[in-house]
């Protein structure tokens, strides 16, 4: 009995032992993918660094998400960079108290939308979700930096498996399952690159001060357009199949958690397509999806007081800070009007809402100034 249990206490010790070292192992990969993983600043053509108003250096919107305080979310607001350049969460809070977070990125594929919001409702419980729709019908292979737009910032979870697994299926060359758990494999080669930036991503607030919103100051002086009338030219037109069984799956998580989809369409000058705002349209209509076009819909955007010419940034296929003004006017007043949300402007739990909009507010003017 005593060899046995010496033999028990043995085969503990070294399982305990084996256990650690994975543990320790496993943490040193992930923070040695943090440190030399790409981040979320940019840097002008002479390579010096400038302050973007849609990010914290170093701190992008997946991560952003994180660090909001559980179940405070109103709205969830998804697609591509259409998105969180068109609404902005903190501008929606001023005029409506209504609480919302961008989880928005770069060229998102309708399949990166579905596991974001998969992600989203993990710690928040919206009532809202509104996803725009320029990308809705892409079934191209994602670029692998878009790909890690999502990825790199994901935490360890069912949602970033099946994003990951999803990825690799689509695009079968040069990407594999462990570059995206451990980052460290794909950026291993950056040693020689990092700066203070990324020594201090450490210590800098997780948080994303916009609340995902990425602003854009330039207007577009290019792109001389008159979108009144459109014609389609494939009438019988229908969404690819498997993006509407992905659209599907949206709709399906929001009513398991019971909250409602909109879908919206933002002004993109050089991207217009009536006949993908034609599709997009009969699957609303025939889910019974509210879907606002602000492209297409002439009426539309007048209500709205849209001006392709004011409102467009200067790559004519974002919308700049005038122009998602005047979006996020129209869709934070759709929200509170047809979904009775409560305004919690003065509800001391969410005061923090109140001092960020002033800093972000901030931020943007001295940023707009310096553009100047």
């Amino acid at each position: 009995m005593c060899m046995n249990t010496a033999r028990k206490k043995l085969y503990f010790k070294r399982t305990l032992s084996v256990l650690l070292m994975v543990f320790v192992t496993i943490f040193c990969l992930q923070m040695a993918g943090t440190l030399v993983r790409k981040k979320h600043y940019n840097t002008d053509e002479a390579g010096n660094i400038y302050f973007d108003p849609g990010f914290h250096p170093g701190h992008g919107i997946i991560e952003g998400l994180y660090h909001l305080p559980e179940d405070t979310l109103d709205v969830v607001y998804l697609g591509s960079s259409h998105s969180f350049c068109s609404i902005s969460p903190l501008e929606i809070w001023k005029q409506q108290g209504i609480t919302g977070y961008n989880v928005s990125t770069s060229a998102a594929k309708v399949w990166q939308s579905y596991y974001l919001l998969e992600e989203a409702f993990r710690t928040q419980h919206p009532k809202v979700v509104a996803l725009e729709v320029l990308r809705l019908e892409s079934q191209e292979p994602q670029q692998e930096a878009f790909n890690r737009e999502s990825l790199d910032d994901m935490k360890w979870g069912k949602a970033k498996i099946g994003l990951i697994r999803t990825s690799l299926r689509k695009n079968p060359d040069g990407e594999y399952a462990l570059s995206y758990l451990f980052p460290v494999l794909r950026y291993h080669d950056r040693w020689n690159e990092l700066s203070e930036l990324d020594y201090g991503y450490f210590s800098q607030p997780g948080d994303n001060l916009p609340k995902g919103y990425v602003a854009i100051l330039s207007s577009n002086t290019e792109h001389r357009y008159n979108y009144k009338a459109y014609e389609t030219t494939e009438p019988d037109a229908e969404l690819p199949q498997e993006n509407k069984d992905w659209l599907d799956r949206i709709k399906a998580l929001c009513e398991e958690h019971g909250a409602s989809l909109i879908l919206y369409y933002a002004p993109a000058v050089t991207i217009t397509n009536p006949d993908r705002s034609l599709v997009i349209s009969k699957y609303a209509d025939e889910r019974g999806i509210p879907f606002l076009d602000f492209n297409t819909d002439y009426d539309l955007r007048q209500e709205a007081g849209i001006d392709y010419y004011a409102d467009i940034a200067s790559d004519g296929g974002h919308m700049n800070l005038s122009g998602a003004t005047k979006l996020y006017d129209y869709m934070g007043e759709y929200i509170a009007k047809n979904y009775g949300l409560t305004d919690k402007r003065q509800d001391p739990a969410y005061a923090s809402w109140n001092t960020d909009y002033e800093e972000f507010q901030r931020v943007l003017e001295e940023s707009s100034s310096a553009e100047s």
